[in-house]
């Protein structure tokens, strides 16, 4: 397997859109995944083990914060700079502020997701 330079990893950060890049490589939360057909493969489980518990749209979409280590809806932080843009826009933890968040289109926040329902539905 070739290495990746360095550019070719500038393009991909650039190119947030991108998907496929030389045959072998997909683009997902910025980070390459050398075996798509595996990635494929898991996001094909996790969908079908949300299906299989019912979990609804809006739990669907919670982002699982590093800093706190909870799930919730995200909320819109404003940011103030001293450069411009002046004022911009974040997605932050409800609880922590944080934004060190993975949203819900990373594996490892489905995996949690999927933990919270089953944890939740042992519980009752």
């Amino acid at each position: 397997m070739s290495k990746i330079t360095k550019k070719e990893v500038e393009l991909i950060d650039d190119n947030s859109n991108l998907y496929e890049f030389s045959r072998d490589l997909i683009l997902n939360s910025r980070k390459l995944v050398y075996h798509k057909e595996e990635f494929i493969k898991e996001e094909f489980v996790l969908f079908s083990e949300m299906n299989k518990l019912q979990i609804d749209e809006k739990q669907r979409k919670k982002s699982y914060c590093v800093k706190c280590k909870t799930l919730g809806d995200p909320k819109i932080k404003t940011i103030y700079k001293l450069k411009k843009p002046y004022k911009y826009l974040v997605l932050a933890c409800k609880n922590c502020g944080s934004k060190n968040l993975e949203h819900s289109s990373n594996h490892n926040t489905k995996r949690k997701i999927i933990e919270a329902v089953t944890n939740n539905l042992c519980q009752k």
